[in-house]
């Protein structure tokens, strides 16, 4: 703020005001007179005989004029109700009880400010209040830059998230003397509704909300289920009439974050036939998410089913389909325990054995299969894995895992596969197909940890940092032609199915090896963690296991040749028998 003063003898004093909050926040002038009440001939003039150079009130005893500061009318806000319930109003800054003390004290005349100073710095003869409060840490004009968190930190950290599912009505629901109930089911929480008596078209229009605090790629991968059952009643209690589920992501991904008055089609798992209808909204919001509020549809008009269906876009019906995963064989894979258990494990056998007891799971549309237990890192399967699903599924991962069966069951590392980058909808589309080829795993440090550390690393929860191996899958799909009598036998729907053999590959099918160099040239390094400054340091570049000296590849006790020449000698000697 500047002012000006006229004398007579045509000097201009001019005065310049600034005023730094002692907590270092900027806030605007109070809507009142400059000046405190009760002093309408007051003005400043600086103390040229203190050190301190403070401002006093003095009285204005020569003829100069009034001091005049004048005051602007501010506009009213007319959308103050409208920002403050979308949250966007600015709130104004809480009053400090420092702010409110200074301001009091200058107001205060100056006796009074001397007893209310610092009693640790007594002011001098001259000094004000305000000179003793003035900051004298050093300031300067340069932003903070805000910390921007990676992708790969934002897939570490918790966030909330909730989902929204209103279950509306049922329509044409198979059977007779049934009393219906639907059950709800995110991940694994459970919720039903209430059960309506002897109707094939119960109204629910009940609402259940579910609330998770968790990475997001692990919420976005929990599965929606919708199951409707005959009723709870002991004789019938769990009788299947229809399911219909998918995955939040398919959701949170759809225009909005939500479905609106759609209907889902519930299917028994055996066939694609309509096993009845079911009328929801469904809503995914993460924090921060606005959601669109939509006008209710007109209750005099009669629902069209058919174009209303929850399908993905250009999808008019779906087919059953089996989905095949073949797992050949993992190399490189890293030690899941300790030495010392190692050697009482080659004591109680007898022989010794790699520290590791790795199979593949495979997860896929709320479903999991897994293969038979190996005993060594370069672990050899050649088993198929077989899903039953309506193609197209509204699953777009599938999530596969190399896992330690050992006294602690653990993970080793986890690999996505997304089926959208795999398959083509489109004219000339195609199938989901993928391999045979690798699967480059990666996760946590190679070395064993008893406690786990970076656990969360290997369950594929942000961007592994160590290479644990890779794996040799494929994956296919044949649709299943109901229309020409091929039916599901119990074996698909089987969740415990075991996995089936087959053929291992040829030598050559995944390419020819071919030997390659890699130089690389460490210049210089700094902002090192003082604490390794003690001991020697020394770099190391590896690409997988190749280079790998610190935690390199474990060579296994017993080879795949050398196994399969026992098994060879052992064949022969039962023919000689």
């Amino acid at each position: 703020m500047a002012c000006c003063l006229r004398c007579p003898g045509k000097s201009t004093i001019r005065l310049t005001l600034t005023y730094s909050a002692p907590d270092g926040t900027v806030g605007s002038w109070q809507t009142e007179e400059f000046r405190p009440s009760g002093r309408p001939n007051s003005a400043f003039e600086m103390d040229e005989d203190s050190d301190a150079r403070s401002l006093r009130y003095l009285s204005y005893k020569k003829n100069l004029p009034p001091l005049k500061i004048e005051k602007t009318k501010s506009k009213p806000h007319r959308s103050k109700g409208l920002m403050k319930a979308i949250g966007l109003q600015k709130k104004q800054r809480p009053v400090d009880s420092r702010d409110a003390s200074m301001r009091e004290n200058m107001h205060a005349p100056p006796h009074l400010n001397q007893e209310r100073a610092n009693p640790k710095y007594p002011l001098s003869d001259g000094q004000s209040i305000i000179s003793n409060n003035v900051i004298t840490e050093p300031c300067t004009n340069k932003r903070s830059k805000p910390e921007m968190a990676s992708e790969s930190q934002i897939g570490l950290r918790n966030n909330q998230f909730q989902v929204t599912i209103t279950v509306i009505e049922a329509r044409q629901l198979m059977g007779t003397n049934m009393d219906p109930v639907v059950e709800i089911k995110v991940g694994d929480e459970c919720r039903f509704t209430s059960q309506k008596s002897s109707t094939n078209c119960p109204y629910y229009n009940e609402v259940f909300v579910y609330d998770f605090n968790i990475p997001r790629n692990v919420f976005l991968d929990k599965m929606v289920t919708l199951t409707v059952l005959h009723s709870k009643n002991m004789l019938r209690s769990g009788t299947l009439v229809g399911r219909f589920k998918m995955d939040v992501r398919t959701v949170y991904e759809a225009p909005d974050h939500q479905f609106h008055q759609r209907w889902a089609i519930l299917t028994d798992g055996k066939t694609a036939s309509c096993k009845g209808y079911l009328k929801l909204d469904i809503s995914v919001l993460a924090k921060g998410d606005m959601l669109r509020s939509i006008k209710p549809a007109d209750s005099d008009k009669e629902d069209d089913i058919e174009n209303n269906l929850l399908l993905p876009h250009g999808i008019t019906e779906r087919v059953m389909a089996r989905y095949y995963f073949r797992v050949f064989y993992a190399e490189g894979l890293p030690k899941m325990s300790s030495d010392t258990v190692g050697k009482i494990k080659s004591v109680i056998k007898g022989e010794k054995n790699d520290l590791i007891d790795p199979y593949v799971e495979i997860s896929f549309a709320g479903q999991k299969r897994r293969t038979s237990t190996e005993k060594t890192y370069e672990a050899q399967w050649n088993e198929m894995l077989q899903f039953t699903e309506l193609f197209p599924a509204l699953c777009q991962r599938v999530q596969i895992q190399v896992r330690n069966d050992g006294m602690q069951d653990s993970v080793i590392a986890t690999h996505f596969l997304d089926m959208t980058k795999v398959s083509n909808q489109g004219d000339k589309g195609y199938l989901p197909t993928f391999g045979p080829t690798y699967i480059n795993l990666y996760g946590s440090p190679r070395g064993y940890s008893v406690t786990g550390e970076h656990g969360e690393l290997n369950d594929g929860i942000g961007e592994g940092v160590a290479f644990r191996g890779r794996l040799v899958v494929a994956c296919h799909i044949e649709l299943i032609d109901e229309a020409a009598g091929e039916d599901i036998t119990m074996e698909d729907s089987d969740d415990e199915a075991e996995p089936r053999p087959i053929q291992s590959l040829s030598e050559n099918s995944l390419g020819r090896v071919e030997e390659f160099f890699l130089f690389t040239t460490f210049l210089e390094a700094s902002m090192i963690d003082k604490k390794a400054t003690d001991k020697p340091i020394s770099f190391e570049v590896s690409i997988g296991n190749y280079g790998n000296v610190v935690d390199g590849k474990n060579a296994p006790s017993k080879s795949e040749r050398q196994r399969d020449a026992d098994d060879d000698h052992d064949d022969a000697d039962t023919k000689r028998h």
